[in-house]
């Protein structure tokens, strides 16, 4: 029985665009360009410009990582997003399916080789799903006009923020919503989440949950992923930074502050020699933040004074969108393989990029920072 479900599940997989995943994808990656029999089976419309790829760098020891930095970070334009309607699609979570052809799944993807199966295996979850969705196909339209604004992973900070808002700006400036197009969430917006949205005049717009049960929407906006998971666009982080300020009344200053943000109070990548870290920095002028503990609006006024910015790894350093080509001193375990999220982005923004590599502790990838090194690149920003 498993083994026949398998089977079947495996075929639905064939003929879907994209693959399901709330985290991992499963164990092959299928670009959503060569799932398509043809461009004319959609009407295509490519949005934004082109964006930034920066290729991810897995150093041999710090020591050398800016030299292969210097030798193999080569920037690439790489073909623009796009969107398409679908009529009548049936829609539960991110999941979308094409009326036109019911074992069609639409979810959210990445190319090939851009991430790699950790063993955790989604495909029951998308036959359960599949159904529901096959069963909204056959209800009365719930919503006429729909986009699914919330994106993969978008509880993060971060990919709220490079996912789900900045493709929605870019949308916009191309002028591909209606004023009745109904926002989807697979969840619940939390608190910074709708401060967020507030900020782009959300706030009151009309919205519904998808995560409840399947809904059928007459006319559903389906955008296609970012192609690689460090691209950023440099149009959409500008227009989207030109709107926050406006919608705060901020206009572009001369930054001169400089900050440590601390991760103290997280779970995981901790600095163990803190209370060093934080002297050393004292002595070069910074100032000692907690992001988490300041409302939205704070932090986009901080980092938009901010020159440079030295932080261990995490979700609250999207906040240098608001800089003006800081230098950023990144701090992160050694085992990283993330390395390339900050670095496309403060690429994208026209800052400088320095990484200092360190070597995790245990389990949560609590590290100790090397303070010379430390020194050493103040010196240089």
């Amino acid at each position: 029985m498993i083994r026949k479900t398998f089977k079947a599940l495996k075929k639905i997989q064939k003929n879907a665009i994209g693959q399901f995943a709330d985290g991992w994808m499963l164990d092959q990656q299928v670009p959503l360009q060569s799932v398509f029999r043809s461009r004319f089976d959609y009407e295509i419309h490519d949005f934004g410009k082109h964006e930034i790829y920066a290729p991810e760098l897995k150093p041999d020891n710090p020591a050398n990582y800016l030299k292969q930095l210097k030798l193999h970070y080569n920037p690439q334009v790489i073909p623009r997003p796009y969107y398409f309607h679908l009529n009548n699609a049936g829609v539960f979570n991110r999941q979308i399916v094409d009326p036109e052809n019911s074992k069609r799944v639409i979810l959210e993807s990445f190319p090939e080789g851009s991430m790699q199966d950790e063993g955790r295996n989604f495909q029951p979850e998308l036959s359960i799903r599949r159904k529901a969705l096959k069963h909204a196909i056959r209800r009365n339209t719930d919503v006429d006009e729909g986009y699914v604004f919330s994106g993969l992973w978008w509880k993060n900070y971060y990919h709220f923020l490079v996912d789900s808002c900045l493709r929605f700006v870019d949308l916009q400036e191309q002028g591909a919503f209606r004023n009745n197009t109904t926002l989807l969430f697979h969840s619940q917006p939390n608190k910074w989440q709708q401060s967020y949205l507030d900020l782009l005049g959300l706030g009151d717009h009309e919205s519904v949950l998808t995560d409840q049960q399947p809904l059928k929407v007459g006319k559903l906006l389906v955008a296609s992923p970012r192609r690689h998971r460090f691209v950023v666009s440099i149009d959409a982080a500008t227009q989207f930074r030109h709107r926050m300020f406006d919608r705060l009344g901020m206009a572009d200053a001369e930054p001169t502050r400089k900050i440590f943000v601390s991760r103290r109070g997280a779970k995981v990548r901790r600095i163990l020699n803190e209370e060093e870290v934080e002297s050393c920095l004292i002595e070069h002028g910074f100032e000692i933040l907690k992001s988490e503990k300041l409302s939205v609006e704070d932090q986009i006024k901080l980092f938009a004074q901010a020159k440079t910015i030295v932080a261990p790894h995490g979700a609250g350093l999207a906040n240098m969108i608001y800089s003006q080509k800081p230098s950023i001193i990144e701090l992160f375990p050694a085992d990283r393989w993330n390395i390339g999220y900050f670095l496309a982005l403060t690429n994208s923004i026209g800052g400088t990029h320095i990484p200092i590599i360190c070597a995790p502790e245990n389990d949560a990838d609590d590290f100790n920072v090397d303070i010379e090194m430390l020194r050493s690149a103040l010196k240089i920003t």
